[in-house]
């Protein structure tokens, strides 16, 4: 019977799969608007590529249902009787895990053909300029080079390779073009006067032609292909590290990554060189904005962060972290592996700006897969109480406050407490009081341990006696709130927070004892008397013998025999 069902369930996967939407064409040509070029692009290795990409994701989205199915037939097995067992496939699950795969395969796709439009983009153009000389380089359609590449092999119809120097004055220019039949035909201009291209002009482009192809991303594919025959990824690698200017390094790493036959550890490798060859932080932000599929599919997001990490700009850093969970088929997949090592790419971030927009941008999305402690740790890590306020409040902003586990409002609780303003520290919590009814007895109890530690008075006060605006219930929660009162320091400003809170419609008896055990640290006999009184009439009604001899012995310990008779006439009254 197992192997029945499993039987079953593979013809599912096996029909799923098919349905993907075929690519009808090995040979894909685009023509420019407003030109004559086209753009000429093989797309077998992508059409593969993503049918190995589906069939892998789709065995993945099938493993959960299959253990699943397995399990369940294993007690099937041992049942006595199965005339009453409803056998039922979730079809809506493995739908659901269908679609995720298909987003996975669109992204991988797309960014393959990225870095195939890139290597053969219609329209290219070099120049550089010094006080010797001048070199410009014009060219477009699909280049071939000679197996040597000292040559040019062949140019696709309507392109062209327009190659010319100038060193003090002397200049030299070759022009090559396909004719109607598709052979080259060549020119050579010295100065303004065009010349035999045979044997001056054959040997200038010789000459100059290595050092156009170490600088330029002609024919990349090609000459990228050639190394790996010759000798794999190492060879590759070399090759690509001493090509000249970044971005065209950058192109070859696109192509390299994008081969099936790259695997996991030699993307690592790969990555490793990315960021020793490549110092423009705007050149490895479009490496890794643009990849993250591939990496993800190939298992290699370790690699991928820890890459993202060697980005020095904070701007661009940002930028790049961003964009990632701004596309809904990247977020969507993400699970808490993922936001971990986000997080810690995150931590990089120099910027308190920087940092804290990128974690603002995650807060708009659903955050909600964070590790609690990386979160915490995260936020910690910027510097600015300003910019960290500015974090967390948006953690607890209305949008988002329903969508924190109890593990992470106290990870962001917890953030808070590392912001050195007092002014700014609490704002933050007032903001956060706005998810107290979400909140369990234990963030409760951090929140009035994180109030604790605000170290202005006035501040604390003000913050505490808006809790009158809140049931206070549970008898740890009353504990803690009167702890966080007593550590105020002014008299004065305690004893408001006293009446505020005996004054709220929220006030009952599981709050006497504290309060009255409370007003013992005010030490201004004034502002000791005017908190007592508050609480008086609710002694007396309380009729308990208890409390109203716990209150007597608060009023004794006035020093102020004119305010010790007023309390004492409070509660007589």
């Amino acid at each position: 019977m197992k192997n029945f069902f499993n039987n079953i369930l593979f013809s599912v996967f096996i029909y799923l799969l098919t349905s993907f939407s075929p690519i009808s064409a090995q040979i894909k040509v685009i023509e420019i608007p407003g030109t004559d070029s086209t753009i000429v692009i093989n797309i077998e290795e992508i059409k593969e590529e993503a049918k190995r990409i589906a069939k892998e994701a789709k065995k993945i989205a099938a493993e959960v249902q299959i253990e699943e199915m397995e399990e369940f037939i294993k007690i099937m097995v041992e049942a006595p009787e199965l005339e009453d067992i409803d056998i039922q496939i979730d079809q809506e699950a493995i739908e659901a895990q269908i679609r995720k795969a298909e987003a996975q395969i669109r992204m991988h796709q797309a960014e393959i053909e990225r870095a195939a439009r890139e290597a053969q983009r219609p329209y290219h153009r070099m120049e550089y300029t010094n006080f010797v000389s001048s070199f410009k380089l014009d060219y477009n359609g699909k280049i071939e080079l000679s197996e040597d590449e000292d040559d040019i092999k062949s140019i696709s119809k309507d392109g062209k390779f327009i190659i010319s120097k100038s060193t003090f004055g002397n200049k030299r220019k070759v022009s090559i073009r396909p004719n109607a039949n598709g052979q080259l035909e060549y020119k050579f201009y010295v100065g303004n006067s065009e010349v035999p291209y045979d044997p001056d002009g054959k040997k200038w482009l010789s000459d100059i032609l290595p050092e156009v192809i170490k600088s330029s991303t002609i024919a990349a594919e090609s000459r990228l292909n050639k190394r790996m025959k010759e000798g794999g990824v190492d060879k590759a690698l070399r090759y690509i590290s001493e090509i000249s200017g970044q971005s065209n390094q950058v192109t070859f790493y696109r192509l390299l990554i994008s081969r099936k036959d790259i695997s996991a550890d030699e993307l690592v490798k790969i990555t490793k060189d990315v960021t020793r060859n490549v110092s423009s932080s705007s050149e490895l932000s479009d490496y890794f904005k643009e990849s993250f599929a591939i990496y993800n599919n190939k298992k290699g997001l370790s690699a991928y962060f820890n890459g993202i990490k060697s980005i020095s700009s904070s701007y661009e850093k940002s930028d790049c972290l961003t964009e990632i969970i701004e596309s809904s088929d990247i977020r969507e997949g993400f699970n808490e592996n993922h936001w971990e090592q986000w997080l810690k790419a995150t931590q990089t971030i120099t910027s308190s700006y920087e940092a804290s927009k990128t974690l603002q941008e995650a807060f708009n999305y659903d955050a909600s897969g964070m590790p609690a402690r990386t979160l915490e740790q995260t936020i910690k890590l910027i510097s600015s109480s300003y910019e960290k306020a500015n974090t967390i409040e948006a953690a607890f902003s209305e949008q988002n406050r329903k969508k924190w586990s109890e593990d992470q409002n106290n990870a962001l609780l917890f953030a808070a407490k590392s912001i050195s303003s007092s002014y700014e520290l609490k704002n933050t919590l007032e903001e956060a009081l706005e998810s107290w009814k979400y909140w369990s007895e234990e963030t409760k109890n951090i929140f009035f341990q994180v109030a604790s530690s605000i170290s202005s008075s006035s501040e604390k006060a003000s913050l505490l006696s808006e809790l009158e605006d809140y049931k206070i219930e549970h008898r740890s929660n009353i504990h803690n709130f009167y702890m966080s009162i007593r550590s105020i320091s002014s008299s004065y400003d305690m004893a408001s927070v006293l009446e505020d809170i005996a004054s709220s419609s929220h006030f009952h008896e599981g709050h006497y004892e504290e309060y009255l055990n409370a007003t013992t640290h005010i030490s201004s006999s004034y502002d000791m008397r005017d908190a007592l009184e508050e609480i008086a009439p609710f002694i007396a009604k309380s009729k308990d013998d208890s409390l109203i001899q716990l209150y007597k012995e608060k009023v004794k310990l006035i020093s102020s025999s004119h305010d010790r008779e007023k309390a004492m006439e409070a509660l007589e009254k």
